[in-house]
């Protein structure tokens, strides 16, 4: 999961860098749906590292803090 993640932030700073440098309305917008998504998927991939994490702790399970697992 770490793997991925370091590849999302990766994608993730190509795609900004490509979306602070473009010029056209046109060519910004799929850029900035681009960034988004993998804005969206790295929290998403976070969540589950830190769900793992506290589940493989033992200090959390998904009844007494339903918040995390959502």
């Amino acid at each position: 999961m770490i793997k991925k993640l370091e590849k999302l932030q990766k994608d993730l700073a190509w795609w900004q860098d490509k979306l602070n440098r473009s010029r056209k309305e046109s060519t910004r917008s799929i850029r900035a749906a681009h960034v988004q998504h993998l804005q969206d998927e790295i929290a998403k991939l976070t969540q589950e590292i830190q769900r793992h994490d506290f589940e493989a702790l033992g200090l959390f399970d998904e009844e007494e803090f339903p918040y995390l697992f959502s």
